[in-house]
């Protein structure tokens, strides 16, 4: 068996490192062959590429749908959908790479964020202006050199949990055949490849809206790294890939399917989402140089404050059902400036829950922000926070950051390309640890409500470039208004 390809940290290459610049070389013949009209529908151009994740008009275009917009999201087939996309662009890259004269093993390097240092920086090639890798069509600051907030870059939320399917668990809820947006999107999915998007596109860039993504050559080096973390995820010990045939033997030829590196459509031999779980063991395999999972801390179980039920000896292990604790009152609407919002605690429901045996439940609260709507993404993202004092100092943002909302993917579920109908946005998060430190740390006493508060979370100020510093700060954006129907908080 061939040595499998390796992806590696693009923060550990110099910017005229061999890998970087073949890319580049890459990026500028395929963007050139893009631009011919005789080879617009080359399945080897960069236009043809990006279209198959999605495409900013509908018919007729280039290409025509199939197989353009298939791309997964919000659903379990998010990553295996991913995976295959960035695994056939991989291979048409390394044609051009090795018939440029490039290194013969080139494999895509992926962009790791959370890797400290200058991490959350975008890497330098993509900010220097006379390279292909560099668009304007991005949030200046970042083009500049603002540094992505761990708020934003880190999967710590997702590598607490150990179950990969549901709305809220790690890889996102099942359903029975390929849509481009569902509405149930896993951890993972959320933040950071939500949040990344939004934060690098900004207010009007290429990455912040689906149907353009793909066109910004960093969107690779994102879903490379997304992968990785995923690859990382199935090697703790506990966690597994779904084992529903649904999943595992879906392919995803009804929806277009990919190309190999000479554009001819993959007929034989297709992936399944099964047959992707190892991407070593692929035809073309590869593997990544950092083999070191995200840490996340270990957490004491303690009680909650009355009326919550208290933590079971024995937690039910099977699924069970979510019940309704309790939920906002009117409509949240969002214009880039902090919101917050009580939820009270219905204690009819907890003490029903607190007579009910132990084994019928998990323990494990989900908070569920419900019908999220907006004309377009707005490029602003909100961190989501848990009794947030007011003033908050930065670890207090820290301590009670639940997650994240970032508007990705927001043109497509209120135009679908594919969907069956429009529909609004859902975010499920798992904020069982965060109770669990609350309690534990005393800050939180009154159990009978939560408070939530919405605010936008803004980039770091680049280096020597104070002049962006208000332009950062000004998260408004009263022109895209969000709307939110409901926050509710669920138990199971």
């Amino acid at each position: 068996m061939a040595q499998p390809y390796v992806r590696v940290d693009v923060w550990t290459l110099a910017e005229d490192d061999p890998i970087i610049t073949a890319y580049a070389d890459a990026v500028a013949a395929m963007q050139q062959k893009s631009s011919e009209a005789s080879q617009q529908n080359d399945p080897t151009g960069w236009r043809f590429q990006a279209a198959l994740h999605g495409t900013e008009n509908g018919p007729p275009q280039v290409p025509p749908t199939p197989p353009a917009n298939q791309c997964q999201h919000n659903s379990w087939y998010f990553m295996p959908w991913h995976r295959m996309y960035v695994y056939y662009f991989e291979q048409v890259v390394r044609a051009y790479v090795i018939a440029n004269g490039g290194p013969n093993n080139w494999a895509l390097p992926y962009w790791n964020y959370d890797g400290g240092g200058n991490s959350a920086m975008l890497p330098p090639a993509f900010r220097n202006t006379s390279s292909p890798l560099y668009t304007a069509m991005r949030a200046r600051s970042v083009n500049a050199g603002a540094p992505l907030p761990s708020s934003v870059t880190s999967p710590a939320a997702a590598f607490a949990l150990t179950t990969f399917t549901g709305s809220g668990e790690f890889g996102g809820g099942n359903i029975t055949a390929p849509l481009q947006f569902y509405s149930e999107p896993g951890q993972l999915e959320q933040t950071p490849h939500d949040v990344v998007h939004s934060a690098v596109g900004g207010r009007t860039g290429l990455m912040s809206n689906i149907l353009t993504a793909a066109q910004d050559p960093i969107f690779w080096l994102h879903h490379a790294n997304i992968d990785r973390l995923w690859w990382l995820w199935t090697q703790q010990n506990g966690n597994s890939n779904p084992s529903d045939s649904a999943w595992l033997n879906q392919d995803f030829l009804s929806v277009g399917g990919f190309f190999d590196a000479k554009g001819n459509p993959i007929q034989t031999g297709v992936l399944t989402c099964g047959a992707v779980r190892d991407p070593a063991s692929l035809p073309a395999g590869y593997t990544y140089d950092q083999q070191v999972a995200p840490r996340v801390a270990s957490m004491a179980r303690v009680n909650w404050p009355e009326p919550w039920p208290e933590w079971p000896q024995t937690p039910a292990r099977a699924a069970s059902p979510r019940h309704l604790l309790g939920a906002t009152e009117r409509q949240v609407r969002l214009v880039g400036q902090a919101v917050t919002v009580p939820v009270t605690i219905d204690e009819r429901v907890t003490a029903s829950l607190r007579a009910s045996p132990a084994t019928e439940h998990q323990h494990r609260v989900f908070l569920e922000v419900e019908d999220i709507d907006a004309a377009r993404n707005p490029g602003i993202v909100y961190g989501v926070y848990v009794n947030l004092p007011s003033n908050p100092t930065d670890a207090d943002l820290e301590a009670h950051h639940a997650g994240n909302i970032s508007l990705f993917g927001i043109e497509v579920a209120r135009n679908p390309r594919r969907d069956e109908h429009p529909h609004n946005m859902r975010i499920s998060m798992n904020i069982t640890r965060l109770l669990d430190r609350l309690a534990a740390g005393g800050v939180w006493t009154d159990g009978r409500t939560l408070t939530i508060t919405l605010r936008p979370i803004t980039l770091g100020v680049p280096p020597g470039r104070e002049d962006l510093a208000e332009e950062i700060a000004d998260t408004t954006h009263d022109d895209v208004p969000v709307t939110i129907g409901r926050i509710s908080v669920q138990y199971v």
